[in-house]
């Protein structure tokens, strides 16, 4: 394992920041958060399954839960806002 350590040439620590800087970067981005919050609600609407009777029903249980998550993620950027 050691003989691996000196094989390979490690990285600056200025590189390794600018990584993380730009890793930080995307997931503080509204974007990034929107699409997230489409795969959560996505997510609600197939555990939710067994409540919905039809495909109506799970349309508006989609479009509520994404609503209620931007509603929410806009809300609390506004009042954490630095």
């Amino acid at each position: 394992m050691n003989i691996m350590r000196f094989m390979f040439k490690q990285a600056s620590s200025e590189d390794l920041e600018s990584d993380l800087n730009m890793v930080i970067e995307i997931l503080h981005s509204g974007y990034f958060m929107l699409i997230e919050l489409f795969f959560w609600a996505l997510l609600l609407t197939i555990v939710t399954v067994p409540a919905q009777h039809s495909l109506l029903h799970a349309v508006i249980f989609f479009f509520c839960y994404y609503v209620f998550g931007i509603g929410l993620f806009l809300l609390l950027r506004g009042l954490l806002k630095d």
